[in-house]
């Protein structure tokens, strides 16, 4: 190691001397005046960059000959400040293994007859290198990225293979990662958060951390994991899989804040068998390997890796101090101003489950592809949940950079494959995830055949159906309706598709003069069935009596020619929607508490991982008066379903609906919900038709029961931004005193 900003240092009555700077005049005479009024001064001799190796005793000898010869007639000894000892895990180590590797050497000048191996003389020399070390380290860090680890909780949780305590009392995983240029403070030797005596330390951590808006925090919370079979005790530690499986996705946020190449050190606190000083070099290289594979990591060289003792590195409280804070440890015990503190740092904290094996089977293999187009294609490999709760959060430039790399014949390829996966559940959601991420404008020209634009338009328009972007739907069937009224002509199937597709889109801004008569054939092709589909959905929505009649007759019908897990789920929350028009609520209730146990093979835990299924959920249990012990079940999992997308104001909503009227104290759970409401009046998809009618009614009606938000302003600007057929739906159907939700029906209320 080599720092251009080493200096002589003073720590408690001790003088510290790196010992690059004998040759300078100053530094010696400074030294010198420190010996002159009685103290003693500690040389440094910290590694260079090269090549580890043994130290020597003629190494030491030389450098030993070289302070005698420049402090004349002072005492030079050589400091033997580490200990060994040989651990309860049988490891015969040295105390402060990562010091001792930066601080190659170390002696004491002085005047008089230092015994330094005394138990008090020794402690002091030894904070006094700790610090110079850290010193050291700081001064080296401003040009690095330095990532720091710990985990909160016993993680008993692996032995179960999963946890149903409450979120805030899960294990976690805590990642604090500090850019370049960053002059963080560093926390005392002996930071520790725990119990009422860490009051103050968190206190001082939490308010280092606001001075530096730069810094990012990660959290991840013990959702599924087991014991690792079949591996050495250092690889099956609990602890070893909750810092390894998690630190790649630290790595890939470092990356997409980094422009160019720069050097990155990770240092994680020991526990258990993973003691400080282990040889990890191993993992090293697969991490370097990574970083070198010419993918998105490649901006980061990997510098220092180590496991690390308290007090080895001044930074490495840190993640103790988040672990406090997303657990609320200390809460209880701060006053108002440091409880608001502690809440701004909770919301810049990156919230996320960990899933062992979506973790180590899906998603660290993808970033390790390098070719974009199986990086795309993979991503109807993985369930909604690590799509949603990984790869939009941590892989969402990844997927930009692919589509943006994808030539003809991979976009062909690329599209073949939507296409085929468009019946299933995760096709449709890995399909709407890298749509988001396409520019037409920019991909439109690449593709020279006809064919391959109507596929790219008819993706996109489902996508854009799913997710209520009018403008963008608009845009690809009027360019479907160009391509076929200069000659092209699609396959009959696909246009059949394309007319479902153009009708679904109406839905979006109020417009229902698509609706048309229907018959239920004996044997009706896909086709035909999802045109019964759109058809009952659109009937539901424009709320009629005879409407939901039709609806029900439709659905009923659909649920048993339906196979598919997935599907069979869908129809059935539909048909629990229908009940609820109908006015049947708990019958409604009944039928959703009653679908894992008797119609599919998912659990209720599965269950709560679809929004769609939770927002109807909620709104049955709201609806048919269920207490605040069916709230408390359900509680758990709603933060984790609080996107930028729908249906998340419905599941904000109706939460917030069942808060209210059960009296339920869950002041985090009621926060997380109003500001996901407050969040998504920001986002441009909520600010018009469909989506945005849908949250500004919720608003409405939530000022109403005495939670405030700018409702009035917000529903006018949606009703202005809107199609001319949502204005007018709205004209005809107005929120007002006796229903705030007027506009609304169906899974749209």
């Amino acid at each position: 190691m080599k720092s251009n900003s080493r200096r002589l240092l003073y720590h408690q009555g001790i003088g510290i001397l790196p010992f690059s700077k004998i040759k300078n005049t100053e530094s010696i005479e400074t030294a010198k005046k420190i010996l002159e009024a009685g103290e003693p001064v500690l040389v440094t001799v910290f590694r260079d960059k090269r090549p580890k190796k043994k130290k020597t005793t003629s190494e030491e000898q030389s450098f030993f000959s070289a302070l005698a010869d420049s402090f004349e007639g002072y005492n030079v000894q050589t400091l033997n400040w580490q200990q060994e000892t040989r651990s309860v895990h049988d490891r015969q180590s040295v105390s402060y293994p990562f010091i001792g590797y930066c601080c190659r050497h170390a002696f004491v000048v002085h005047s008089e007859n230092l015994i330094v191996e005394k138990e008090k003389v020794m402690k002091r020399f030894r904070e006094a290198l700790i610090y110079a070390v850290n010193q050291e380290t700081l001064a080296l860090s401003t040009k690095k990225w330095v990532v720091v680890g710990d985990e909160t909780g016993g993680l008993d949780e692996f032995r179960k293979g999963k946890s149903d305590i409450q979120h805030e009392q899960k294990s976690k995983m805590c990642w604090v990662a500090i850019p370049p240029g960053t002059e963080l403070e560093e926390l005392p030797e002996d930071f520790h958060c725990a119990g009422s005596g860490g009051l103050n330390h968190y206190i001082m951590a939490n308010n280092n951390l606001l001075r530096h808006d730069k810094i990012l925090f990660f959290s991840f919370s013990f959702d599924e994991g087991r014991i690792l079979s079949n591996a050495g005790n250092f690889v099956k530690d609990p602890h070893f899989s909750f810092w390894k499986e998690t630190l790649p996705l630290v790595l890939e946020k470092v990356a997409e804040k980094t422009t160019q190449r720069t050097s990155i050190d990770i240092f994680v606190e020991q526990v258990g068998i993973l003691e400080a000083g282990i040889e990890i070099a191993t993992i090293i290289e697969g991490y370097r390997n990574s970083l070198h594979s010419g993918n998105a990591w490649e901006n980061l060289d990997i510098d220092e890796m180590w496991i690390i003792g308290k007090g080895e590195h001044p930074w490495i409280g840190y993640p103790d101090a988040i672990g406090a804070n997303v657990k609320m440890l200390k809460t209880p015990l701060l006053d108002e101003k440091d409880v608001i503190n502690e809440s701004k740092i909770r919301e810049q904290v990156l919230h996320s489950p960990f899933r062992q094996r979506s973790l180590i089977d899906h998603i660290n293999p993808l970033l390790r592809m390098e070719d974009p187009l199986r990086f795309l294609t993979s991503l109807s490999d993985l369930k909604l949940e690590d799509l949603r709760d990984y790869v939009e959060v941590f892989l969402s430039r990844r997927v930009g950079d692919s589509v943006s790399k994808l030539n003809r014949p991979q976009w062909q390829e690329l599209l073949a494959h939507m296409e085929k996966m468009a019946e299933g559940k995760n096709g449709q959601d890995a399909t709407t995830l890298i749509l988001n991420h396409t520019n037409m404008n920019d991909i439109l020209p690449t593709l020279k055949s006809e064919a391959d634009q109507f596929d790219l338009c008819m993706a996109i328009l489902g996508t854009s159906n799913h997710t209520g972007a009018t403008k963008q739907a608009q845009f690809c069937e009027d360019y479907i309706k160009n391509l076929i009224s200069r000659g092209f002509q699609p396959r009959p199937r696909r246009m059949i598709k394309f007319k479902n597709l153009s009708k679904g889109k109406k839905d979006n801004v109020f417009d229902f003069s698509h609706i048309s008569e229907f018959s239920i054939e004996e044997n009706p092709s896909d086709e035909e069935l999802k045109f019964l589909g759109s058809q009952a959905q659109s009937r539901a929505l424009r709320g009629g009596q005879a409407d939901l009649k039709e609806a029900i007759e439709i659905e009923t019908y659909l649920l048993s020619k339906t196979v598919n897990e997935k599907e069979i789920q869908r129809r059935m929350v539909y048909h629990a929607e229908l009940l609820m028009c109908l006015e049947k609520y708990d019958e409604a209730f009944e039928y959703l508490s009653e679908i894992a146990p008797g119609k599919i093979t998912n659990s209720f835990e599965d269950l709560m991982q679809d929004s769609y299924f939770v927002s109807t959920y909620l709104k049955s249990c709201v609806l048919s008066y269920q207490g605040e012990e069916t709230l408390e079940k359900i509680a758990p999992y709603i933060p984790r379903l609080l996107k930028d997308n729908h249906p998340s104001q419905r599941i904000a909503y109706w939460t917030l609906r069942y808060i209210l009227d059960t009296g339920l104290m869950n002041p985090n759970l009621l926060k997380s919900c109003r500001d996901c409401l407050s969040h998504l009046t920001e986002v441009p998809f909520f600010s018009h038709d469909a989506p945005g009618v849908i949250l500004a009614c919720e608003l409405l009606d939530l000022n109403s029961r005495g939670i405030k938000f700018g409702a009035d302003e917000f529903y006018s600007m949606v009703k202005h931004n809107s199609q001319e057929t949502t204005q007018a739906w709205l004209e005809l159907h107005p929120p007002n005193e006796d229903d705030w939700l007027a506009p609304l029906n169906f899974n749209y209320r």
